[in-house]
Formats: C-alpha cells, structure tokens, sequence
C-alpha cells in the first residue's frame, strides 16, 4: 500500500529502541492491514499525526521521530533495533 519511504536525515528528531512494536502503536489504521496483536502495516492516524508502522508480534521495533514530514514516527519492527539506532545517530 505503500511505495519505500524516504526521509532526509535531517528531519530525524529521535530515535528510540522499544522492545513489544505494538507497544507504541496508536490511532487507527488508514490506509494499511492488520491483525489485532500479530501484524501492523501501513498508516495509523491519530491526533498528534499519521505514524508509519510496520510491526509484528513479540519484536522489537526502531521508533524514528520526525518533524516537517508525512509522517510524525517510523516505527518498524527490526532483528536487531539497537545496531539500527546507532546507525541512525550516527548519521
């Protein structure tokens, strides 16, 4: 439902390592596809902004927080989220 996403580098206002994805997922889903508690794709829309979630179960996900973007948070499920988060800051 969605093609890759880009974001500069310099929108990234933080970035945190969550150990449940889900844990930090909020707001409704629109456009994307889910099952309750197994999987979380595409756009969840909340009041403080649309997110990007790509999540599933007992992972742990990276939470990129952006500012002048689509998207107010990334948060993707990955296997290993604290290499991801230091590369991230490194950049």
């Amino acid at each position: 439902m969605h093609s890759d996403i880009h974001v500069p580098v310099d929108r990234i206002t933080d970035v945190d390592v969550v150990p449940a994805g889900f844990s930090v997922v909020r707001g409704l889903r629109a456009p994307g596809a889910g099952f309750p508690g197994l999987i979380a794709l595409g756009t969840w829309r909340y009041r403080g902004g649309p997110d990007f979630v790509a999540v599933y179960r007992n992972r742990p996900a990276v939470v990129v927080t952006l500012r002048d973007s689509a998207y107010k948070r990334l948060i993707v499920s990955v296997d290993d989220p604290e290499s991801v988060a230091r590369e991230l800051a490194r950049v």
